[in-house]
């Protein structure tokens, strides 16, 4: 049928087909390279900010540990838990009158109780939550009944008129000092327990746990009665407990965590201090304190906590900006109502939002995850977290964005393309039939140069000395085989590059072997009988000293100067993964002396880090691990990949560069001492118990100091 068409019609069509393909494949190219690059600018930030924002979290949650524990050792802390049990169990001794009764039962029957009843959505039980004790009745309605403060508010009150008994003087005494510490460090609570008794004998926000037993007394099954009790039975001075996040009833049911250290005092139990979690501030520093889209989390992003329980631990973006929006959302998505009640009574989703999502399941079993998964709103997202540790308490941290904002941009690219190449087809259809009309004499130069065009050649010249119309015919003929020609070329040169990157990534008969097999080819595992392992750990990069932003460019000038230790040496680099570098010699170039040559490029790597510390003022410090013997080694992944190494002499290579805080050093084990203690001098180690594996005697080199720097022995000690 084409063969019955006029050369007018021919030439439309043919114009009109280069066209679409020149289009269509610029378009994909361009349109998949876009997304892939956001994708990947995407996630990369995502990693960026949960890996910024767990970091900070961990440092305020040790730093919470870290004053409760100093202020159990204060000498007014001591002073005051002596006074306020000396003063309580005055107070146990002596009945109340009848007025302190009825005024302290109107107060449970008129406000907290209501209050209580708003929050958990039951009616409370009256005779379960009434305190039973002399002191605890007197406490409570001086300090909670009688407070003219609002009630979670009472700590604003220092001295309770009308109380002459010794614990208000304690309470004038004591409190003022008490509350500037708690203000000062954003507390939501702090308390003294008695250890003997377990009576609460002072609490700073003056609620209704005040005076009563964590034993026996109404709260004593919640999570600070468990808390304290362990405290009691399991700790020693110096020692603490977290707890995790429960709904607790003096707070009105609202979600409450704790800490608490034993307070000792001539090596003695003297008392027991209790701080609880401020809420508020962890969830400030999740949200950058509402400042979501300043910190490239868009319109729909958000930092989540979401607990072993599958639970959520802090309050979701949605619920932050428009509550009522929020709950209308969680009805239509389909959470149970009693769940979604109980989120618009209270104003929290914490401990009643789920999140059974891949992010999730993957952080709480102790893996990161980087990918499009649902979340607890049914909705498609860009996500990446990770587990957050916190002594015993493991939560999952997530960073996400919707993935209909995330991939806003290549849609609306799409569009543009898409509208692009419809007006040039149209275009070049209409200019077609224009310059179709005046070809007559030139038509078989024409055809026979558009066969030779089809026929893949790139380098056809055509030069029409005729009318204006085909002389620019002619030259757009020529435009267009250069163009295909500068494409060609173009992916010639990805091709080169690609099977470099290939070279720089594998070992070269790895690396050759796949070039002639294809990507596709099937994953072979590769055995070394004799090489030489090793695993270096640089320490002291997060330890405070150096700044964050500076921290990257530090390790990337460390892990450059590495790898140019690692070529002279005549070692191969296997990976570096943060600040741990693995490398081995006698794999891809069977060498005679390739353990010789591994304790020579550690010697090489420990003089580069000393360099880096005079030269830049820093204190960093290297823990290496070498072993040698079998290895097997292979692709790991299918696009993307690594080639890694395992077996057992790669796990006590590992195991040795990670030892405790005061074993910086260069640690080998007997086959390389064996190798080598005529060479090089070796002090006996400590026999060391890896996870699996019988006890492994090490030896370390003594051509270097294995005392730590004190930023390595931070640096150790602040890893989760």
């Amino acid at each position: 049928m084409f063969s019955r068409l006029g050369i007018q019609a021919k030439l439309i069509l043919l114009v009109l087909a280069v066209c679409l393909f020149a289009i269509g494949v610029i378009g994909y190219i361009g349109y998949t390279s876009g997304r892939d690059a956001l994708f990947a600018s995407i996630h990369e930030r995502l990693v960026g900010i949960r890996t910024s924002k767990q970091k900070l979290l961990q440092v305020k949650l040790d730093g919470l540990r870290d004053i409760t524990l100093a202020g159990a050792q204060g000498p007014r802390i001591l002073r005051a838990m002596s006074a306020f049990s000396e003063a309580y169990r005055e107070l146990e001794s002596k009945p109340v009158p009848n007025e302190v009764d009825d005024g302290l039962t109107r107060f449970y029957k008129e406000k907290f109780l209501p209050d209580l009843e708003a929050s958990v959505g039951a009616v409370p039980v009256f005779d379960l939550l009434y305190p039973r004790s002399f002191a605890a009745r007197h406490l409570q309605y001086w300090y909670i009944a009688k407070n003219p403060n609002p009630y979670l508010q009472g700590q604003l009150l220092d001295a309770s008129e009308g109380d002459d008994s010794p614990y208000a003087a304690a309470h004038r005494a004591y409190h003022p000092a008490i509350a500037a510490l708690v203000t000062r460090f954003g507390f939501e609570d702090l308390m003294l327990v008695d250890p003997d008794t377990l009576d609460i004998v002072y609490t700073y926000q003056k609620t209704v746990e005040l005076g009563t037993n964590l034993d026996t007394g109404p709260y004593a099954q919640s999570n600070l009665g468990e808390l304290v009790r362990n405290v009691q039975k399991n700790m020693d001075q110096g020692d603490y407990k977290f707890t995790d996040f429960d709904f607790y009833r003096p707070n009105l049911n609202k979600p409450a965590a704790f800490v608490a250290t034993p307070i000792f005092e001539d090596n003695r139990m003297t008392g027991i201090l209790v701080v609880q979690y401020p809420v508020d501030n962890i969830n400030r520093v999740l949200s950058g304190d509402k400042a979501w889209e300043k910190e490239g989390l868009g319109k729909t992003g958000e930092v989540i906590l979401v607990g072993p329980d599958h639970l959520l631990r802090s309050k979701t973006r949605e619920m932050s900006e428009d509550p009522i929006a929020a709950v209308a959302h969680y009805r239509a998505i389909g959470i149970p109502p009693r769940t979604v009640d109980a989120i618009e009574r209270t104003g929290m989703v914490s401990l009643l939002l789920s999140s059974k999502s891949q992010p999730a399941l993957e952080a709480i079993a102790g893996r990161e995850f980087l990918g499009v998964s649902g979340d607890y709103r049914g909705v498609s997202v860009l996500a990446s977290s990770a587990p957050i540790d916190l002594e015993g308490l493991q939560w999952a941290m997530i960073a996400k964005i919707d993935a209909e904002e995330a991939f806003a941009p290549i849609r609306e690219y799409g569009r543009r393309l898409l509208a692009t190449a419809t007006a040039l087809v149209l275009g070049t259809t209409l200019l077609a039939a224009l310059l179709a009309r005046g070809f007559s004499r030139p038509v078989r130069r024409l055809t026979d140069a558009a066969k030779r065009i089809a026929a893949g050649q790139t380098d056809v010249a055509i030069k029409i000395k005729s009318t204006q119309e085909f002389h620019e015919l002619g030259d757009a003929f020529g435009m267009m085989v250069q163009n295909l020609r500068a494409k060609s070329e173009q992916l010639e040169q990805k091709v080169r590059e690609n099977e470099q990157l290939l070279l720089n990534i594998l070992p070269g008969p790895v690396a050759a072997r796949r070039l002639l097999a294809g990507a596709d080819e099937e994953q072979v595992s590769d055995t070394y009988s004799d090489v030489t392992v090793l695993y270096a750990e640089i320490l002291g990069l997060d330890n405070g000293n150096v700044p964050p932003d500076l921290i990257l460019m530090l390790l990337n000038d460390l892990i450059i100067a590495f790898d140019e230790a690692a070529e002279r040496a005549g070692v191969e680099k296997v990976k570096s993964i943060g600040s741990t570098y693995m490398a081995v010699c006698g794999m891809s170039v069977q060498r005679p002396d390739h353990t010789n040559r591994v304790i020579e490029f550690a010697l090489q790597l420990q003089r580069i880090v000393d360099r880096f510390n005079r030269e830049r003022g820093t204190h960093l410090s290297l823990q290496v691990g070498i072993n040698a013997g079998l290895v097997v080694g292979g692709i790991v992944g299918r696009d993307k990949f690594i080639y890694d190494l395992w077996g057992d002499t790669v796990n006590v290579a590992r195991g040795l560069s990670s030892l405790n805080e005061d074993s910086v050093g260069i640690h080998v084990t007997r086959s390389v001492f064996d190798r080598l203690q005529d060479l090089h001098t070796f002090e006996p180690g400590d026999p060391v118990n890896l996870k699996g594996k019988d006890t492994i005697e090490t030896w370390t080199l003594a051509s270097i100091s294995a005392r730590p720097t004190p930023s390595a022995s931070t640096a150790r000690r602040s890893q989760p």
